[in-house]
């Protein structure tokens, strides 16, 4: 059996020749010229297509706009009145324009006698009464109303005026780790603690006030426990 890919005649065939480079040539130059003519009908095609689609377009747009105005011819005009024929129509027609001049005669008349201007009664549904939101503008004074300001607010050497030395007093520190002062009479508690605090750098538990019978303000500063009352009292000057 031959092998494959192999002729099976005794004959053998020639190889091809080779063109020469003039025929290569005129080979590709009539290729090319087939290509451009091929490229130059397919754009004469697209361009003639893309023609009769416009033409086609314009063409049903011009037949759609016949119809429209076809159509608004045949159908009657809005608002238009229907123009009277018999002479009994004519008749009624003034006659209903007469009436409707006059009609508008009296309303301007009776208009200009009352005044346009018709006050209505506004219905409530609630007893409260509001004042109507005006306009507020900012105070701008020109000058002071007052010729002294006020003092400010009470320091901790106004607040602590000075302690009592009483034996009350004495007895309180010793038994109860309590400070006895005697202190400003628009002092309050919390200030009371801070002044001592500042003055004495010891933290208050709790504060009593209380007023004597002569107008002083007397208040009891209990301190806490890691505090002594016996020391401060000490600092102080009292003991």
């Amino acid at each position: 059996m031959p092998p494959k890919g192999k002729a099976t005649s005794g004959t053998k065939r020639a190889p091809p020749s080779n063109p020469t480079p003039e025929v290569a040539a005129q080979k590709a130059a009539a290729r090319k010229e087939k290509l451009k003519a091929e490229e130059a009908k397919f754009k004469a095609l697209a361009t003639k297509r893309q023609e009769n689609a416009r033409k086609q377009s314009e063409k049903r747009a011009t037949e759609v706009e016949a119809r429209r105005k076809a159509k608004e011819a045949k159908a009657p005009k809005e608002g238009a009145k229907a123009q009277p024929t018999t002479l009994a129509d004519r008749k009624l027609q003034a006659h209903r324009t007469t009436v409707g001049a006059v009609r508008k005669a009296l309303q301007a008349a009776s208009a200009t006698k009352k005044g346009t201007n018709v006050s209505s009664r506004k219905v409530r549904t609630s007893a409260t009464f509001k004042k109507p939101k005006t306009l507020r503008l900012p105070k701008a004074p020109k000058y002071p109303r007052r010729a002294v300001n006020k003092p400010g607010s009470l320091d901790q050497f106004d607040v602590l005026q000075h302690p009592l030395t009483t034996e009350s007093a004495m007895k309180r520190i010793e038994e109860s780790n309590t400070l006895v002062f005697i202190v400003h009479k628009r002092a309050n508690k919390q200030q009371i603690a801070v002044a001592v605090q500042k003055l004495y750098d010891v933290k208050a538990a709790s504060v009593n006030t209380m007023f004597q019978s002569n107008g002083l303000k007397k208040a009891y500063v209990k301190l806490v426990q890691d505090s002594e009352a016996l020391d401060v009292a000490n600092k102080i000057g009292i003991i």
